[in-house]
């Protein structure tokens, strides 16, 4: 009996050790769930360690050269996103260990496990600094941080839109005698260029101010984007219409240069033609060039930064050449005044002083106050024309037309020493028998002449 209890004690002995061999073989083997759940685990893991390792490497090299810099918020958050995208894994990781059950102490598990948990070490402390940096950078990318920053704004648009209305204009004009349109708008161009001008002498404060501005929001500007920040592109479109304005204040003074030498020069060759032509009608053109050249010099005095030095150079030149020029048309003049004779009497129709009381008396009409000291006929008699004329703009009809003319000179009385001779004209219209006077012949291209009074016999 005794020997039979120790032989069924050993065959027990050996069953129980056969199952603590299969229950610690069933312990080492992961379910079918858990081996699934592991699988996605290991994808996932591999997803994470490779974000971590294309972001924070390079995060962490950056790092040194940041220090001390102006960082826009930007910068933190594409490093952020790769957090929450490792934070988003991490989170789907810990979900499939809790419903798979999965034994994380498992012999296959383990080394996923503790390279998760140490990656997930340092993406708490990677996440922190990051919230933090970014926190600051939102604090220096806010308006709210920046005190005056939107009256600033509002300047820097209110000055661009100031330099881009500013207009110099082109060339001065001198005013014209009874032209009150022409007057008017030229006083409204005046006081444009004043405004340019007014604001030019501005532009030493406004550069100071846009300077101090730069740098009082530089660090906003590098916070919200550099260039691609409103306010970098808002105070670049003001510098630029500052440069435009500086162009066009130097051009304008150039155009004005420009004009007052071509006027002086003007001046000269028109004083020349008269006495190469020995005419007394150089004098118009002269006084017109010295207009035109006193009216640059004017705004030239009036131009903020204009050199001085050239500005001196050309008033002593227009004191100079003007009068010795004027001396000088005046000579002319009384030269021509002196050989100038009414021409002779060629007319000698038996109807001539018919025609002359009939020219006296439409020049009266005209000109009631002015004393007539000759009408002279120098023209040898009528010239008579005939043909077909147009009688509209279309062309489309005709008519007959048959005319003669004749021009005569009068001789009117300008002062007690000189006379004037203005041209006239007789117009005759054969087909409705009537005749007409033409005594409007101050402007224009009629040929006007002087003489000496004591002349005229």
């Amino acid at each position: 009996m005794r020997h039979n209890s120790i032989w069924v004690g050993l065959v027990c002995s050996a069953v129980a050790f056969s199952w603590g061999a299969e229950a610690a073989q069933a312990q080492d083997r992961l379910s079918y769930p858990q081996q699934e759940a592991f699988r996605r685990i290991k994808g996932r893991y591999n997803d994470i360690t490779r974000t971590f390792q294309n972001s924070h490497p390079k995060y962490e090299s950056e790092k040194p050269k940041l220090k001390g810099m102006i960082v826009p918020p930007s910068y933190y958050v594409r490093y952020i996103s790769s957090v929450d995208n490792i934070r988003k894994k991490i989170s789907q990781i810990d979900k499939d260990v809790e419903s798979s059950g999965l034994p994380t102490e498992h012999k296959d598990v383990k080394p996923t496990w503790d390279g998760l948990q140490a990656i997930r070490t340092k993406v708490d402390t990677w996440e922190k600094e990051l919230r933090a940096g970014k926190a600051k950078a939102d604090k220096m990318a806010d308006p709210k941080s920046y005190p005056g920053i939107e009256e600033a704004f509002a300047r820097l648009k209110e000055l661009e839109k100031s330099f881009k209305d500013a207009d110099f204009g082109g060339r001065a004009k001198p005013p014209v005698k009874e032209d009150k349109r022409r007057n008017k708008r030229a006083r409204e161009e005046e006081k444009t260029r004043e405004a340019a001008f007014a604001l030019f002498l501005e532009t030493g404060k406004i550069r100071k101010w846009c300077g101090e501005t730069w740098n009082k929001y530089r660090p906003f500007v590098i916070a919200t984007g550099g260039k691609s920040s409103n306010f970098y592109k808002q105070y670049v479109d003001t510098a630029n219409a500052l440069k435009s304005f500086l162009k066009d204040a130097n051009e304008c003074a150039e155009k004005l240069t420009k004009q007052f030498d071509e006027s002086m020069k003007d001046a000269q060759k028109s004083l020349k033609w008269g006495i190469e032509n020995n005419s007394d009608r150089s004098r118009a053109p002269v006084e017109k060039a010295f207009a035109n050249a006193k009216a640059a010099l004017d705004v030239l005095a009036m131009f903020p930064g204009y050199p001085p030095d050239n500005l001196k150079t050309r008033q002593e030149q227009y004191e100079k050449e003007t009068k010795s020029t004027l001396a000088a048309i005046h000579d002319l003049e009384e030269k021509i005044l002196a050989a100038t004779r009414a021409p002779e009497e060629v007319y000698t129709e038996s109807d001539r002083e018919e025609l002359r009381e009939k020219m006296q008396a439409a020049w009266k009409r005209a000109y009631p106050d002015e004393k007539i000291l000759a009408i002279r006929f120098h023209a040898s008699g009528w010239k008579r024309t005939k043909k077909w004329v147009w009688t509209d703009t279309h062309e489309t009809e005709k008519e007959w037309s048959d005319r003669s003319e004749m021009a005569c000179i009068v001789i009117v009385k300008t002062d007690e020493r000189v006379a004037t001779l203005y041209p006239a004209y007789f117009n005759k219209n054969h087909v409705s028998d009537s005749m007409s006077l033409g005594v409007h012949t101050r402007g224009g291209g009629y040929v006007i002449r002087k003489m000496l009074i004591q002349n005229l016999d």
